[in-house]
């Protein structure tokens, strides 16, 4: 009677750690999980322009709770 509850409780814990890892696998993909490469690199632009003095483009902003 062991094998069956050993492959129950086996199986949904290999397709948890295959589903949390498809984000570790491509973190630059456009998903809610990823590195929010566009808003760091928007703020070092920002940053770099107030520095020089020039006229600044926006931040992005939140859509649909989600920093894009």
């Amino acid at each position: 009677m062991s094998p069956p509850f050993g492959s129950t409780v086996a199986g949904p814990v290999f397709l948890a750690v295959l589903w949390n890892c498809d984000d570790l696998v491509d973190p630059f993909a456009n998903r809610v999980h990823r590195v929010p490469l566009t808003v760091i690199c928007r703020t070092i632009k920002i940053e770099l322009f107030e520095t020089i003095g020039d006229p600044s483009p926006r931040p992005l902003e939140v859509a649909d709770g989600i920093l894009w």
